[in-house]
């Protein structure tokens, strides 16, 4: 999952407990997630070969949200779904607003830069503790 799809899946599993599921390319690391209660697989999102395996999680699946390393790890696996007629909404981090542009290009429905809501988030949480301050 990496450390963007950790902090993901831990905002929000507590509205989502028992359906949400999280892929990680490495073994130890899903054990890990596993052994903390967390429903996380050993995969790789980006391999037809994963989805082939598990048919029914596509059926069944109103979300995928990609934070996937790399913005061609993204496009690659955002066509790869399309062409296994996932008809779900799908969702992915980006770095860059030509990122954004291309993803939604190809029907992605929400993009998140990474840059800009670290921002806006680090801005919140110095107005929030400035404002005690002002009072």
């Amino acid at each position: 999952m990496g450390r963007m799809g950790k902090a993901t899946y831990d905002a929000i599993e507590p509205y989502y407990k028992d359906h949400i599921i999280g892929i990680d390319l490495d073994p130890k690391k899903a054990t890990q997630y596993q052994t903390a209660n967390k429903y996380v697989v050993r995969g790789d999102a980006t391999n037809p070969d994963f989805w082939v395996r598990a048919p029914n999680l596509l059926d069944n699946l109103e979300w995928v949200l990609l934070t996937l390393p790399t913005h061609k790890a993204n496009i690659n696996t955002v066509k790869l779904l399309k062409k296994m007629h996932y008809h779900g909404r799908i969702a992915a981090i980006t770095k860059h607003p030509d990122e954004e542009a291309e993803l939604k290009a190809i029907g992605i429905e929400k993009t998140f830069n990474i840059y800009i809501e670290a921002g806006l988030g680090f801005a919140n949480d110095i107005k929030i503790s400035n404002a005690d301050k002002v009072k």
